[in-house]
């Protein structure tokens, strides 16, 4: 009886964690959205540079790492956003679907999208390593598609990433200018 119990509470609860799982297409297939290299000039980050992009939804605990289904890495950048295979695309990334835990089908969120260089999992692995590259977007809101909370219902279709118009990866250098700066002001303020 026990084990009946149990079996019928993990169903219920996987049920609803089913239930509790809205979609977002993690892509920039458009114009408008890429991923641009300050050391560039504002041009696209090139498809060989190695850099990472995540999502990050912000849930009950914070800004989180939505993982790529089975797969728990987030896309490299430079993969084709087009759908033909075997292409590099600079300032381009495709994840297809991802499945927002703790998010409802066809409500609303809070994300990030985050950039990164090296072999980090991570953002917040790649800033703990001291990663040569890191950038964040702002804060946006995005629709999810996803499984309704009525069975009987058909899924509404993931919803396309469209909350940010751009991620700008920053050059090591001007970070370093920027730190010095900062450095120097307080110096001279200090002094005064």
């Amino acid at each position: 009886m026990k084990r009946l119990i149990t079996t019928a509470a993990i169903a219920m609860l996987s049920a609803v964690g089913a239930y509790a799982q809205g979609t977002i297409v993690f892509a920039n297939g458009t114009s408008s959205l890429v991923v641009w290299d300050a050391a560039l000039g504002g041009g696209a980050i090139p498809a060989t540079a190695g850099i990472k992009v995540g999502l990050y939804y912000n849930g009950t605990g914070g800004f989180v790492l939505v993982p790529k289904g089975v797969n728990p890495y987030p896309p490299y950048l430079g993969t084709t956003s087009t759908g033909a295979t075997n292409t590099a695309v600079n300032g381009r990334f495709n994840a297809g679907t991802l499945a927002v835990p703790g998010l409802a089908g066809g409500a609303t969120g809070t994300f990030q999208v985050r950039a990164w260089s090296g072999g980090f999992e991570s953002y917040e692995a790649a800033v703990a390593g001291g990663a040569q590259y890191l950038a964040s977007t702002a804060d946006f809101l995005n629709g999810s598609g996803g499984p309704t909370a009525d069975p009987n219902a058909p899924p509404i279709p993931a919803a396309t990433l469209s909350g940010f118009t751009g991620l700008v990866v920053p050059e090591p250098s001007t970070i370093a200018l920027a730190a010095l700066g900062l450095g120097a002001m307080c110096l001279i303020r200090r002094r005064k």
